[in-house]
């Protein structure tokens, strides 16, 4: 283990509650129902949301902390969510959780979702434990997500994967993209600072926060851009990744499967997110591991000295 320290009738509620209790039993184990405990509102600085208690624990499932990632958004540094005003009715439908197997392409051009869980009872404020999931979106996942307890707040993270959140553009467009290639970095530190701004309302101390999870958690240990929003970090090892030269090639060969032209890349960030994930994957089947839609050695966003030479792919 690796770890690292640093310096985020029926009302209309109870009706979507009670279709969605299988898709919560999927995601949480045994229970097969929502418990009568009632629900509650939280106050977020973004604004109110509704979540429900089960078991002891207040759950919060799919809270937007940053705007859709579609169009000219898409392939570039994650953007706030706009405020709201009146409470936010939580879906239990869109709880994004480590054992998700659903369409990322398309959830991941949505807006970017924190998952919240916090014991009922909370005195002093509880230690954080913010989780991820690994970059590459068609792997399955090698570990048991950790399950709500009475003794952390658990905040699971959503962030673009695969080809949305790791098509490198550095070389070939404006100065706006040359983060792109870490994209799916960035939305983990957003959310972090999600984490740092809203957890307190939740019970949580966004002082204690530890970050786990996988690959992506390895590179995010290292960021310069997420100093400060957590104290340590566990993963078991870095990734491979990329030089920006392997990054190029791979999205040039995911430009020639698509027909587009170097010169035309932008049009990249118009293609439907179906098209997308199918080139993607066939580019991927083509080079070798680790060679395509992966994190970056930039020097804009993962700095190179921070990288292991072993590391290093291409």
């Amino acid at each position: 283990m690796l770890t690292t320290n640093a310096n985020d009738g029926l009302t209309r509620r109870e009706l979507l509650r009670r279709s969605a209790a299988g898709a919560m039993t999927l995601a949480f184990g045994a229970q097969s129902a929502f418990s009568a405990e009632g629900d509650l509102v939280v106050a977020t600085k973004l604004g109110p949301v509704r979540g429900w208690t089960r078991g002891g624990i207040r759950e919060f499932p799919g809270i937007p902390c940053g705007a859709p990632n579609v169009g000219i958004h898409r392939f570039v540094a994650p953007r706030p969510v706009a405020s709201w005003t009146e409470v936010l009715d939580l879906d239990p439908a869109s709880a994004r959780t480590e054992n998700d197997q659903g369409s990322d392409a398309v959830r991941f051009d949505g807006p970017l979702r924190v998952d919240v869980f916090a014991p009922v009872s909370v005195g002093s404020l509880l230690p954080v434990l913010v989780t991820a999931k690994d970059w590459d979106y068609p792997s399955p996942p090698t570990r048991q997500p950790p399950g709500p307890d009475s003794t952390t707040v658990l905040v699971r993270i959503g962030h673009r994967r695969g080809a949305f959140g790791f098509t490198y553009l550095g070389g070939l467009l404006e100065r706006e993209f040359l983060g792109s290639g870490n994209a799916g970095l960035l939305d983990i530190v957003h959310a972090l600072g999600w984490v740092r701004d809203n957890i307190a309302a939740f019970g949580g101390n966004p002082g204690d926060v530890t970050l786990t999870g996988g690959d992506s958690v390895g590179c995010v240990a290292v960021l310069p851009a997420a100093r400060g929003l957590f104290r340590s970090a566990a993963t078991t090892a870095l990734p491979r990744i990329a030089t920006p030269e392997a990054a190029d090639r791979a999205t040039g060969a995911l430009l020639t499967v698509l027909g587009i032209a170097r010169a035309k890349a932008r049009s990249l960030q118009q293609v439907s997110a179906a098209e997308l994930q199918s080139a993607s994957a066939e580019v991927r089947a083509a080079l070798p591991p680790d060679a395509a839609f992966g994190p970056v050695a930039d020097d804009i966003i993962l700095p190179r000295v921070a990288i292991p030479a072993a590391q290093l792919t291409g």
